[in-house]
This record gives structure tokens, C-alpha cells and sequence, in this order.
């Protein structure tokens, strides 16, 4: 009897839902069948700054009602959160359903666009998890756009897949959905560049400003089949000097709607390049010509002339083999900031926990962590020499983000230890408000009606 007491009420519980889940239609009801006989559906959308799916209730029901039941209702559950703190994105939740585990999320990326034609492709992949029963599997993505156009009612999301050929990518799928922030806007008015700004003694000049640009081949224009990019090129002096010693080392890209864009560090987002005394940086995506300005805000970090009381030196770092992970402990304080090391690792190691993912492969691999994370400040691998003096090739340096940095190595045959000098410097930062020029007009989406 007490068995039964329990179970009635919680039997109730289930078929209210039911009989309600039934009879209301949720707004982001969206389906639709991939070419390859998948089924993909849009469940959840929101903006803001903390994001996730499935709701706790669902979580709860869904737990406990047979895989055929939750079907029914696109439900996935075990799933945990998806969360972002900071500046507000639009993230987007999908279902995959497929008869087999040939993922769809394996190498896809979405394009958001506008009723004006407007896009931007800033969003491969996503956060994924997967359940299978053996028979049907199923994938749930989140997407998380950084920037999309914000004027119009309604946007359209744009799946794409990756083709056969590795190369070109092809649509498998689109939807039109409400716009979460659509409302009358400012309209910012573009400086003309070339155009030059001053942080204190620093005079950065934006002399090109290119997008719809190809990010495997840069220096042509984008075809609607490839992922295009966006470039910015600088000339940087400082008063006194004849060598260059700033390089831009980061962006943020916004624009008069709310925006507020920082391209991920690393080579698969972003890439920077240095020629003779002017400083190429190429991000991964498009800006779109609904804008009439985009302020760019540069950060630029020294890359030699440190000061004495910003380099700590590290002695007698052993050199790991080739699958060897070794922990490190050295310490020390730089202004104020507590520096660790954190792993040195051989060219067939991983660094440890999320490190692993910015290390370079093929190559050793030293890891370092600044507390509290620098807010104005970088890290730089200044020297590396072996027990010999013999000068190791430092990599350029990838952060991971929350005071964590990796420097893939080259050493050479025969080193035992390495020491290290780091130093920890401040940037300096300057602002343009410039409209880019478009190379060539992307169509890759139709606007949503």
C-alpha cells in the first residue's frame, strides 16, 4: 500500500505532462529531413548569458519514461548544462535523430542570416553529447553564435555539412525562427582609412580592411562552397624606436547593434602574420554589409625590451620523452600576479585537462598559469636554451584561456633540461571605427521571408 501511495501521485504527475506536452506545440518546433534520412530539429532557443538544455523537469521525466515516449517529444536527457557567462549569445539547441552514429555534428557548421540577405558564419561545430539504444542514435548540439544580424523580425539559420571531398561544404538544412533582439538600432559612421590611432607613445595605423575573403587562401575572394574570413592589416611605430617590437595579439569586433565579438585564440579561428613591419590578422567568418561601421579594438603585445622586474627564469626543466607527461611546481610572483608552471609534455603527450587541446601536436609542449588572470597583462616565452646553450625554438603562444598558456618546443636531440625565461608585460590597446571593404558579395543563404 505504501508502494502505491507513492506511485499514484507520481503516475498523475506524468500523464499531466503528457496530456499538456501533447496539446502545446512549442514555439521552436522545427523539423527537418537531412539528405541522409536524419531528422533535425531545432528544441530550444535563448539569449543571454547562461545557457541550457534539457529544462530540470525534463531531465526528471525523461529519465523515466520509455525511449519511444521521449522520441515523441525530441527530449534528450543526461545531458548536464551548457553554460556561457559574459556577453550575451544566441545559442541554439538541436536534435540529430539517425538509424546509425554517423554523426551529422562531426563536421557541420551553421550560418545565421536576415531578411535583407545579411550572414554570418562564425559557428562550426558545437558543444555535442550523444545517447544511442542500439538502434537509434541520437545527438544533441548546441550552437553558440557570437554575432548575428539583429534588425530584422525574423533571421534564418543555415546548416551546412562538410563534402566528400573535405574541402567544400554543402546545405543540408534551413529554418526561420523569430529574432530575439530585433528593435530600431543607432547606425554608427565609418572613419575613413587608411587611419591611425595612439596608445601613449604606440601609433597604430589601419591601412586595410578586407572580409568575404577565402580562410584557406586569403588573398582571393570567398566562394559560397568555403568558409570566408575577414581581414585587418596594420602598420605600428613607436616614437624613438626604428625596430618594431608590438604585434597585435587579440580583437574584439562589435557593432552599434550589441555585438560584441572576440575570435577564439588559436590557429583555427584566427591567425596573425608579420612582414616587414606590417601585422596581417585574419578571423574565421564574414561581416555582413547591413553595418555601416565596425569598431575594431586591437590589442598589441611587446615581443622583446622587457624590463628586468618582468622575467622570471626557470633552471634545469627536464625534458620529457617522447610520451611522457612531467607536472611541474616552480612558482614566483610578477606584480602582484602568482605564476606556476603547470606540464611539460613529449612531442607524443597530452598537457593536461582542457591544455591538451591548444597544445601543438607533434612537438613538446610547456604549459604556464598566471592567478588572478591578467586582465592587461600577457605572458611571452622570452628564451629557451638546453643544458648545452643551445637555443630551443619557441612556438608562438596559444592560449586556453582563464590565465592559461601553452608554447609548443623544437628541441634538439641530446637536450636533458631546459631553462626558461618568461615574462609577464602589459598590452596596449587602440580603437578604429571603420567599414570593411567587401571582395566579393557572399550569397550562401536565401532571406527569410
Amino acid at each position: 500500500m505504501r508502494k502505491l501511495y507513492y506511485l499514484i501521485p507520481a503516475l498523475a504527475v506524468v500523464v499531466i505532462a503528457l496530456v499538456v506536452l501533447t496539446n502545446s506545440p512549442t514555439r521552436f518546433s522545427k523539423i527537418q529531413r537531412l539528405p541522409n534520412g536524419s531528422i533535425l530539429r531545432i528544441v530550444s532557443i535563448s539569449y543571454g548569458t547562461h545557457h541550457n538544455y534539457p529544462k530540470p523537469w525534463q531531465t526528471f521525466l525523461g529519465g523515466r519514461l520509455p525511449y519511444s515516449w521521449t522520441a515523441r517529444f525530441g527530449w534528450y536527457w543526461g545531458v548536464g548544462q551548457r553554460s556561457l557567462h559574459g556577453e550575451k549569445n544566441l545559442a541554439v539547441f538541436t536534435i540529430c535523430d539517425q538509424k546509425s552514429s554517423t554523426s551529422f555534428s562531426g563536421s557541420s557548421r551553421v550560418v545565421v542570416f536576415d531578411q535583407q540577405g545579411n550572414a554570418f558564419d562564425a559557428c562550426a561545430g558545437g558543444g555535442t553529447c550523444s545517447f544511442s539504444d542500439g538502434i537509434h542514435h541520437r545527438t544533441l548540439q548546441c550552437w553558440t553564435l557570437p554575432a548575428f544580424p539583429r534588425r530584422t523580425q525574423t533571421i534564418g539559420l543555415s546548416f551546412f555539412e562538410l563534402g566528400g571531398d573535405g574541402k567544400t561544404w554543402q546545405q543540408v538544412a534551413q529554418f526561420k525562427i523569430p529574432n530575439p533582439t530585433s528593435d530600431a538600432y543607432p547606425v554608427w559612421r565609418a572613419e575613413p582609412w587608411p587611419k591611425t590611432k595612439t596608445d601613449g607613445d604606440l601609433a597604430v595605423t589601419l591601412t586595410d580592411f578586407k572580409t568575404a575573403i577565402s580562410w584557406e587562401e586569403p588573398m582571393r575572394a570567398a566562394t559560397n562552397s568555403e568558409i570566408a574570413a575577414t581581414r585587418m592589416t596594420f602598420h605600428a611605430q613607436q616614437t624613438g624606436r626604428t625596430n618594431q617590437v608590438w604585434r597585435p595579439k587579440s580583437i574584439e569586433i562589435s557593432d552599434a547593434t550589441g555585438n560584441r565579438w572576440i575570435p577564439n585564440p588559436g590557429p583555427f579561428f584566427i591567425s596573425f602574420n608579420h612582414e616587414r613591419d606590417v601585422d596581417q590578422v585574419t578571423v574565421k567568418s564574414a561581416l555582413w554589409p547591413g553595418e555601416a561601421a565596425w569598431k575594431l579594438r586591437v590589442e598589441f603585445s611587446r615581443t622583446a625590451d622587457f624590463d628586468p622586474d618582468e622575467l622570471w627564469t626557470v633552471h634545469g626543466i627536464m625534458v620529457p620523452g617522447a610520451t611522457q607527461v612531467i607536472d611541474l611546481h616552480n612558482s614566483n610572483s610578477v606584480h602582484g600576479i602568482a605564476l606556476k608552471l603547470v606540464a611539460i609534455t613529449g612531442e607524443k603527450a597530452e598537457q593536461p585537462g582542457n591544455l591538451k587541446w591548444v597544445a601543438e601536436k607533434g612537438h613538446p609542449n610547456i604549459s604556464v598559469r598566471a592567478l588572478p588572470v591578467p586582465k592587461d597583462r600577457r605572458w611571452s616565452l622570452v628564451r629557451a636554451v638546453d643544458h648545452r646553450g643551445t637555443e630551443v625554438e619557441v612556438h608562438p603562444a596559444t592560449d586556453w584561456g582563464n590565465g592559461e598558456t601553452v608554447y609548443g618546443l623544437t628541441i634538439q636531440p641530446g637536450a636533458k633540461s631546459l631553462d626558461c625565461t618568461f615574462a609577464l608585460h602589459k598590452s596596449r590597446w587602440v580603437e578604429f571605427l571603420a567599414k570593411p571593404e567587401f571582395v566579393s558579395p557572399k550569397s550562401p543563404t536565401t532571406a527569410p521571408d
